[in-house]
């Protein structure tokens, strides 16, 4: 599936969730979500790669606190490195992929 077409289901997706949300033009994040007075950054767009490693989460990161954001999710189909996995632990941001991704965007 192109970007193009996997971005609009991600829109619907939050759409049908409750969250405002506007799409963003950099690096780190491709999204930003409001839902009762929250935000969140939503990262989506390296959702097919391989693997994913540190680099993406550190921006997002990155991100959330240059906006003082305290919410986020990384979307990939790939798995993550575990270096990947500690700082998104770490930092609080949400993980969706395999079933779980599969399951958010049909919910």
């Amino acid at each position: 599936m192109p970007w193009r077409d996997f971005a609009d289901t991600v829109e619907k997706a939050c759409q049908a969730k409750g969250y405002t949300m506007v799409r963003l033009n950099g690096q780190a994040a491709d999204f930003r979500l409001e839902k009762a007075g929250k935000t969140t950054l939503l990262s989506a767009k390296r959702w097919k790669a391989a693997n994913q490693g540190v680099d993406a989460l550190r921006d997002l990161v990155a991100a959330m606190q240059s906006q003082d954001i305290s919410s986020a999710m990384f979307i990939s189909l790939g798995p993550l490195s575990q270096a990947a996995q500690q700082l998104a632990k770490t930092e609080g941001v949400a993980l969706l992929s395999g079933a779980a991704l599969a399951q958010w965007l049909l919910t």
